[in-house]
């Protein structure tokens, strides 16, 4: 695990890339806006810790750690979160509270892995509605299922 929590950090270090056995990544409360694609080569990434930074878009590269289990990008400024992340088969916990996302699509409630998806503090946040959001991914699911009449 490497914490590079608190750090003031605009980027994220060079030599952060050639530990490709690293599993957790800890970047909470720093001054991060993007992501590099070097990102991409942490292939033994399980967890990544993304909040409170500065992302005003979800980064795409993320979507790229298929070995990724949790992620927690809270308390940014996202608005939706990008096709990639629907790839991360892996991902059994998703944090992406205290955002602007408004809609949540559909596909995100299809990772076979996902048991908590937390949602809250995103003021925005019309689909699914915020009653059913806060009661947790299993929710979340039956509500995509009773909107679109079929199994998601």
């Amino acid at each position: 695990r490497l914490d590079l929590d608190q750090n003031c950090l605009t980027t994220l270090p060079e030599g952060l890339f050639v530990l490709p056995t690293l599993e957790a990544l800890y970047v909470n409360g720093n001054c991060l806006a993007s992501l590099p694609p070097a990102l991409a080569q942490l292939d033994s990434l399980r967890e990544l810790r993304l909040s409170g930074n500065k992302f005003g878009e979800a980064p795409e590269v993320v979507g790229s750690l298929h070995n990724l289990r949790a992620l927690w990008i809270a308390d940014n400024e996202l608005r939706d979160l990008p096709v990639s992340w629907y790839s991360l088969t892996s991902l059994t916990e998703l944090d992406v509270s205290g955002n602007r996302i408004e809609v949540l699509p559909a596909r995100i409630a299809q990772l076979p892995q996902l048991q908590e998806l937390t949602l809250d503090r995103n003021p925005s946040l019309q689909e699914p509605p915020p009653t059913v959001a806060a009661l947790g991914v299993d929710a979340v699911r039956g509500w995509f299922v009773a909107q679109n009449g079929e199994s998601v």
